[in-house]
């Protein structure tokens, strides 16, 4: 039986690198992966395969270069995994007026410099960064995603770009619930 997973592509339709959504899913069918689906417009792809996900990553990633011209990582994670964090924002307070945030990391030790740096930038009582699992969860006061110190020093700047990317939570909960269908 196939098992669930979500690619998370880095930089979509930001900055004049406009995939269609179209496209991106018709690649993935191309990729031989059953039931791709696109979810926004932000390069998050839900799809199954009896792949190993060690071997999906690769895969994707070269075939997204060559049918859409798309060269830059993507970040995989499987159904049992988001399901996994799912379960650890329960005890996670966001505060109201405020943003909850997935890092979604290419290795295990990211979040942990990540941390370091959150901690070592000034920031507000209601921002908070928690590690977890080689992700890390953020909080952020609605309107300051860009604008905070801490945001500002991971999201746009060029020693991170190939190494994490975001999506608001509610992303990740509309993406979980499309894998459980």
């Amino acid at each position: 039986m196939p098992a669930y997973f979500a690619a998370f592509l880095r930089g979509v339709n930001v900055n004049g690198n406009k995939i269609p959504m179209d496209a991106l899913k018709t690649a993935f069918t191309g990729l031989g992966f059953s039931g791709a689906r696109t979810v926004l417009n932000t390069g998050n792809v839900v799809f199954a395969s009896d792949q190993p996900a060690q071997e999906l990553k690769l895969l994707i990633e070269n075939g997204l270069k060559s049918a859409l011209g798309y060269d830059a990582p993507i970040y995989l994670r499987g159904v049992l995994e988001l399901e996994e964090l799912q379960n650890a924002t329960r005890a996670l307070a966001v505060p109201e007026g405020c943003h909850l945030y997935l890092l979604l990391c290419d290795d295990a030790m990211l979040p942990v410099e990540l941390g370091a740096l959150f901690a070592a930038t000034p920031h507000g009582k209601q921002e908070q960064f928690y590690p977890a699992e080689g992700n890390a969860f953020w909080i952020v006061p609605k309107g300051e995603t860009l604008s905070s110190a801490f945001g500002g020093k991971v999201l746009g700047a060029k020693q991170y770009k190939a190494r994490l990317t975001s999506r608001n939570w509610n992303t990740i909960e509309k993406i979980i619930g499309l894998m459980r269908q």
